[in-house]
């Protein structure tokens, strides 16, 4: 990342922050620097110009402005660089120079949180991650001090020179295997930062321990009373959990005593309902397994309180209805648009692969950047569970299909490609 000193050009996508004073008048420093180079207009005294950006220091009378008028005006080029996040704004030492402001003044106005296309003067912002040493707080044989600077002089290069930190505590974890020759720290920089392009790890030429972690924070959860590793939640048994009171892993919810559930009090695997206890629901409080619907204690009903089999409707004890509140299973039923005896259906050999499931599973080492942006908690789950389009997932799952089970569904009763090729995406020949 860029380092906003001494620029004398700029990326298609930087902006360049200079201090300004409120009449516009962009006559010296970097102020005439932006006027001459970056796009400034002359008698603009704030915002976005150009490829450039002016950071008010001055008042309309040449006076320095209010801290007050500082820290509102630090707010406004914040919310512009939210506003574009493709952009990344340079910020040089604005108020430093001809407005009079000491460094120190300055740096204290920029302290905290900022957003991530921020780019600070060297030395202005502070980052914080983790680091883990060997007994007696030794890595790769240098000696560390906990509270002590360290500075490395000359080049900073990923796995190579500089010291490495990460800024999550949980990627930590995919360098090391933990035990008690094992201490983790807090650790934070000044300098200069380079991150690896997936962002799990970290160099620097600054580095100081702030913190040492004791074994329950060096787990990686950031709630209270977790037995497991890498829970944000609070008194889970479990791994990767977000949620409260999980007794799996990789659960989104709360109280999940399965694995991979998105939803809360799921028993079961990969519900994203809740209250399940059947496996892959989609809807929630079902006992049976496959239901997109709520309160079903049969299998793969669509619909809502059945307790038979497949049915599309409401409060259904028989199976294969498509009404509601139907205490008996229809004598003749739709195959493929056409009227088909229901005891010849249930005859009927259907393939596996007609019986899909529109929920997957996307690990997170197999996710798309922007899935990544998205969904946050994918880090700390090790992936999501991603619902397909209808079409889609049968798609998906024809293509699997073996030649066998194509020549079922071939001689499935009334078969017609075409309507099968509606429904399904897949064109049968």
């Amino acid at each position: 990342m860029t380092t906003p000193e001494n620029i004398t050009s700029l990326k298609e996508n930087q902006i360049f922050v200079f201090g300004s004073n409120l009449n516009g008048n962009h006559i010296g420093g970097s102020a005439r620097q932006a006027l001459e180079n970056f796009g400034a207009i002359e008698g603009q005294g704030e915002g976005l110009q150009g490829q450039s950006y002016a950071f008010p220091t001055l008042d309309n009378k040449m006076k320095k402005v209010s801290k007050k008028a500082l820290e509102e005006s630090k707010e406004k080029l914040y919310q512009c660089a939210i506003d574009n996040p493709q952009k990344e704004f340079l910020v040089t030492k604005v108020g430093c120079g001809i407005a009079g402001f000491k460094e120190e003044e300055i740096k204290q106005v920029f302290k905290g949180d900022k957003p991530k296309n921020i780019v600070l003067p060297k030395g202005w912002a502070v980052v914080k991650g983790y680091k883990a040493f060997e007994k007696g707080l030794k890595c790769r044989g240098f000696q560390y001090e906990l509270g002590k600077d360290f500075y490395h002089d000359g080049k900073i290069e990923l796995c190579s020179t500089g010291f490495h930190f990460c800024k999550s505590l949980g990627d930590v974890y995919n360098y090391y295997t933990f035990g008690t020759d094992i201490i983790v720290a807090e650790v934070e920089s000044n300098g200069d930062v380079i991150d690896e392009d997936g962002k799990e790890k970290s160099v620097t030429n600054h580095l100081r321990i702030t913190r040492i972690l004791n074994a329950e924070q060096a787990s990686n959860n950031s709630g209270n009373q977790n037995l497991g590793h890498s829970n944000t939640g609070h008194r889970n048994t479990g791994d990767w959990n977000t949620g409260d009171w999980n007794t799996g892993h990789r659960n989104t919810g709360h109280r999940n005593t399965g694995h991979w559930n998105t939803g809360d009090r799921n028993t079961g695997h990969r519900n994203t309902g809740h209250r399940n206890t059947g496996d892959w629901n989609t809807g929630d409080r079902n006992t049976g397994d496959w239901n997109t619907g709520d309160w079903n204690t049969g299998d793969r009903n669509t619909g809502h309180r059945n307790t038979g089999h497949r049915n599309t409707g409401d409060w259904n004890t028989g199976d294969r209805n498509t009404g509601s509140f139907n205490t008996i299973t229809p004598t003749e039923i739709l195959i493929f648009n056409k009227k088909c005896k229901k005891e010849v259906w249930d005859k009927a050999v259907k393939p596996s692969c007609l019986y899909f499931n529109v929920n997957v599973w996307v690990d997170y080492e197999d996710m798309t950047d922007e899935e990544k942006n998205n969904i946050c908690s994918s880090k700390f789950t090790g992936g999501y569970m991603k619902k397909l389009d209808y079409k889609e997932a049968f798609t998906k799952s024809m293509q699997n299909a073996s030649k066998s089970d194509i020549e079922l569904i071939k001689k499935l009763p009334n078969f017609n490609k075409r309507v099968f090729e509606e429904i399904s995406g897949f064109r049968i020949d």
